[in-house]
């Protein structure tokens, strides 16, 4: 069973599971520390029960800027929406959001475009490469520093 904890206004909160079947080891309210929604409307499937409807990202890779929660999946919508945009690094360093936008090949980064879908000020800069470097790690964190 699954639940949300300390919802805000758009209902997005902590998933919360129970487990009601496993005797031995049951979970009770275990806070995954996920951030997600939950919705009750009708599956494209054709299931009434309860689903998950969306889930924002982890509780821990999340930042307030001038009141506003920033989660990681926020900055990788933005980034990410641009077409050029292969990859990128985020660091919160003293409050201020730093965003290293990677291009192929020297294509140009509409900077402004994605702070419009941030909705946040930030500090864009772009790189470029030609191929990835050998170990390039794909892993996304927000760093706060």
């Amino acid at each position: 069973m699954f639940e949300i904890a300390d919802a805000d206004e758009d209902g997005f909160g902590e998933l919360v599971l129970t487990t009601l079947h496993r005797e031995a080891m049951p979970l009770i309210r275990y806070r995954t520390g996920d951030i997600g929604r939950i919705t009750t409307e009708k599956c494209p499937c054709g299931s009434v029960l309860p689903r998950i409807e969306h889930l924002r990202g982890r509780k821990n890779n999340c930042a307030v800027f001038h009141g506003r929660k920033l989660f990681l999946s926020d900055i990788a919508d933005a980034v990410l929406g641009d077409d050029n945009a292969v990859d990128f690094s985020c660091t919160v360093k003293g409050g201020e959001l730093k965003i290293e936008v990677f291009a192929m090949g020297g294509e140009e980064i509409d900077k402004d475009g994605v702070l419009a879908r941030l909705g946040a000020d930030a500090e864009i800069e772009t790189c470029t490469f030609t191929e990835f470097p050998h170990g390039y790690d794909l892993k996304k964190r927000l760093e706060i520093i």
